[in-house]
Order: C-alpha cells, then structure tokens, then sequence
C-alpha cells in the first residue's frame, strides 16, 4: 500500500458491496457467482494455497466448510494504477460444530464494470476455537 489514498465513499461503498456479496454467494453455496467475483485472473490465496481464475474458485467454495462470514468495515485506500487496497478483519462460524476462526482479509481489487474483481485476496487466519 504505497502509493495511495484514502478513497471516497462512492469506491467505498462499491468495495464494500463486493465483500457483501463474498461472503452472501459462499455462504448460500451459490459458487458459480462466488467465483465470478474474481474475474478470469483473480487469485485467492488461503495458507500455502493459491487458487486462480473464477473455476477454480467456484470450485473451492462447492466444497468448503459450511457457515456464515462476518467481515468488518474495511480499510480501503486507492492506488495510482486504478487498482484499491482493501484490509478488513472478518470472523468465520463454522455451521457444523461452531467453531470459530478470525483473520485479516486483505484485497487488492481491480476495476470492473461499475463495480470492482478480487484481482487477489488473501485470507490470514490469526485465531480459531477448538471443539471438542
């Protein structure tokens, strides 16, 4: 995040809406819209694993864990290239045994349309629940 600043509330609101809807399409199975959130090129790194391109993402979310995502208000910055910096907390419940894991997003976003692509998101994981 070097060359940047801090966005206005129309860029805001359109990432925003973008992560609403991150978390609304895997949360509800609907994969196939969840992966269209990254373009043909999006990268979605999670641990040591790197998926790319909107099937393979799609792909993932049809056989990830069942629950329900909550992500916090995100910083966003704009950068120089078109391109946003965005880095939010979010809290993942586990559906099945309700267990809980909390982490940092962080998103470099591209624009699209009226809107913008997770060009990469990057999902760090700093604390989880055990259950027994």
């Amino acid at each position: 995040m070097g060359d940047s600043e801090i966005v206005n509330d129309g860029i805001l609101a359109r990432v925003m809406a973008l992560q609403a809807d991150y978390a609304r399409f895997v949360d509800t199975r609907d994969t196939k819209s969840w992966g269209r959130l990254f373009g043909d090129h999006g990268v979605l790194a999670v641990g040591d694993r790197e998926l790319t391109g909107q099937l393979a993402i799609a792909e993932f979310g049809s056989s990830s864990t069942v629950g329900v995502h909550i992500q916090a208000v995100p910083r966003v910055e704009s950068r120089i290239d078109g391109r946003v910096d965005a880095t939010s907390s979010f809290l993942f419940v586990n559906s099945a045994t309700g267990a809980l894991i909390a982490g940092l997003y962080k998103d470099e976003l591209a624009p699209a349309g009226d809107g913008f692509v997770f060009a990469r998101r990057q999902i760090d994981v700093l604390a989880r629940t055990e259950v027994p």
